[in-house]
């Protein structure tokens, strides 16, 4: 204790509210042979250290729970929850007590006291109590200051501030990797890994999409076992979402391939002892493909037909450039394509305005069994004299 600190009517005390650890028994595992008269040959306790209570037997973890031996490191996303209690020790009274509150990082200062009233008087002996929790939002280090302003008898004013340093770690690695479906869909695999020292459990991953779209989690599902989302320290586990365009940006080809953001993904985890955490990404941003200037999009088949049964498909042809375009459209029946087109090929399909799509309905009729490609379908731009190839846009298996 500093001379400072002695000259002070008010002491503060600060401890940091977390869960406790399982205890660790002093186990020593012998021969039975070795130990004379025990009553458990394979297992001896300290039986001298009274905070150690007998384990059951073969197992380290002890039933009794450690509490805190210091203030610790605290992982993003967590809530830092601390109990500060300032106390008279003098036989004084204190008066016009004030306490300030404040957790500094390298970017913010945010202040955590919840009473931010003067106390008239402070007698001796007498306790003041306060609870602060914050949730982490930065990493790195973050400085508690504790600041208490009173009067005494022996002085006009007094200041009393303490430091608490700890550091705030990461504790998730999350990648994440998008996939753009020719149907405009997109397809977002995330990654999570664990790089805490022990074990979570993920209690929530959702996806929370963007105004424009809608998303799907396609790894959940009904029958799955809770304990599955349970991550060992540097285990991975992996979501798959899908985010479909909303009916009104359907109709707007232009927007739909300008929009980037996707939405934000939401983690929910566990620790051992039950701690919550919570950590939000930014908005995820995709990599717009790049379709030309005519994108065809197959909108419905059928997957599974007999041998030489005919098939009916609709598919949409979207003019993605800026200018009007007259095109025509040509089906090639090819030899090795296991199927053959039906209708009139060479059919002009007119003026399509910019941004703007049409949807047309062809036939044809499989010709070989197995899993065959639907291919021989040409766009031609009649201004330009330029033909728009497009081959293996969906598949079909024939039986």
């Amino acid at each position: 204790m500093t001379s400072a600190e002695k000259e002070h009517l008010l002491t503060l005390k600060v401890m940091r509210l977390t869960k406790p650890s399982l205890g660790r028994a002093n186990l020593v595992y012998l021969d039975g042979r070795d130990v004379d008269g025990s009553e458990d040959p394979y297992l001896i306790t300290n039986q001298n250290d009274a905070n150690v209570i007998s384990p059951t037997p073969y197992e380290s973890n002890s039933p009794a729970l450690l509490l805190p031996q210091s203030f610790g490191n605290i992982f993003l996303g967590e809530t830092f929850s601390s109990y500060i209690s300032i106390h008279n020790a003098s036989e004084a009274v204190c008066r016009n007590v004030s306490v300030k509150i404040e957790l500094q990082t390298n970017n913010n200062r945010h202040v955590l006291s919840t009473n931010r009233n003067t106390v008239p008087e402070v007698s001796a002996g007498q306790c003041l109590e306060e609870v602060i929790s914050h949730e982490v939002k930065e990493m790195g280090t973050h400085i508690m200051v504790c600041t208490i302003n009173y009067t005494a008898p022996s002085a006009p004013k007094l200041e009393l501030r303490k430091f608490f340093k700890f550091q705030v770690l990461k504790p998730l690695e999350l990648k994440t990797k998008f996939v753009n479906a020719e149907t405009g869909d997109v397809y977002l695999e995330a990654q999570i890994q664990n790089i805490t020292p022990t074990g979570i459990y993920l209690e929530k991953v959702a996806l929370e999409p963007a105004p424009e779209f809608v998303s799907q989690d396609l790894s959940h599902t009904n029958d799955e076992d809770p304990f599955e989302r349970y991550i060992n320290p540097l285990d991975m586990y992996q979501f798959l979402f899908r985010v479909s365009p909303k009916l009104e940006i359907q109709n707007t080809p232009k927007l739909l391939k300008e929009t980037t953001a996707m939405g934000k993904l939401d983690i929910h985890w566990r620790s051992n002892m039950g701690e919550k955490g919570r950590l939000q990404t930014s908005s995820l941003q995709r990599t717009i493909p790049g379709s030309g200037d005519i994108k065809l999009t197959v909108k419905s088949m059928q997957s599974t037909v007999d041998l030489e049964q005919s098939v009916d498909i609709k598919f949409q042809i979207t003019n993605c450039s800026e200018r009007k375009m007259d095109l025509r459209i040509e089906l090639l029946n090819s030899k090795p394509c296991g199927i053959l087109w039906t209708g009139i090929s060479g059919r002009q399909l007119g003026t399509l305005e910019a941004n703007k799509s049409i949807v047309l309905n062809y036939t044809f009729v499989p010709i070989k069994p197995g899993l065959q490609s639907v291919s021989g379908i040409r766009i031609v731009d009649v201004f330009l004299k330029k033909t728009h190839e497009y081959d293996n846009i969906a598949h079909i298996f024939v039986k």
